[in-house]
């Protein structure tokens, strides 16, 4: 009884975050937040380079 409960909840927490990620707003911050973290990541790999070319 206890499991069953437990997944009917999760599958309606799962139509609701559904729901959320089609929103405009959600899916502009997680553009944002990927575009962020590729940048972080490219100047990382730059940075690293030039020391080992330093070396």
């Amino acid at each position: 009884m206890m499991l069953d409960s437990y997944y009917l909840n999760k599958e309606k927490t799962d139509l609701i975050e559904a729901r959320q990620m089609s929103d405009p707003i959600v899916s502009l911050k997680l553009f944002i937040l990927k575009e962020t973290i590729k940048y972080e990541n490219l100047k990382e790999y730059k940075n690293n380079k030039i020391k080992y070319m330093l070396l």
